[in-house]
């Protein structure tokens, strides 16, 4: 009695001394929207449409974007806000302005709303009145 009395005691420090598992790092939006994403639809005001010509690449703290083979946005700085509600990323217009734009991650699915002014944030993903709403897939791996 005495040994089995002595063998739970042990085991019960076994497993109070056991170091606890760390918290799985969740990983930050900087992180999960770098690299590059393929538009998959565009919608302008005029209702939703596909289109594949759009493509935009994160890396290294820069944004680019491009239609086809045209640059738009050339290695632009931007500003992340992803606690903000909805969430912010601001690109740098080159003039001391910022483009104001809002976004949902969703996995590999990037929605975002883009302002034709940069004194004017969409409020919602929704296209008309000076907004744009592109829906990027992330690229696959070639």
């Amino acid at each position: 009695m005495r040994t089995a009395v002595l063998v739970c005691f042990a085991l019960t420090l076994t497993v109070v001394a056991a170091p606890v598992p760390k918290a799985v790092k969740k990983a930050n939006d900087a992180t999960l929207l770098d690299g590059r994403w393929e538009s998959v639809s565009l919608d302008t005001g005029g209702g939703i449409r596909a289109d594949t010509t759009w493509w935009l690449e994160i890396k290294d703290g820069k944004l680019s974007t491009g239609c086809g083979g045209s640059k738009g946005y050339d290695g632009r700085t931007f500003r992340l806000d992803p606690d903000a509600s909805p969430k912010h990323i601001d690109i740098d217009d080159l003039s001391g302005k910022f483009i104001l734009t809002i976004y949902q991650l969703d996995g590999d699915t990037l929605t975002w709303c883009e302002s034709s002014s940069t004194t004017r944030r969409p409020t919602e993903v929704k296209a008309g009145d000076s907004f744009n709403v592109f829906v990027f897939q992330r690229a696959k791996a070639k």
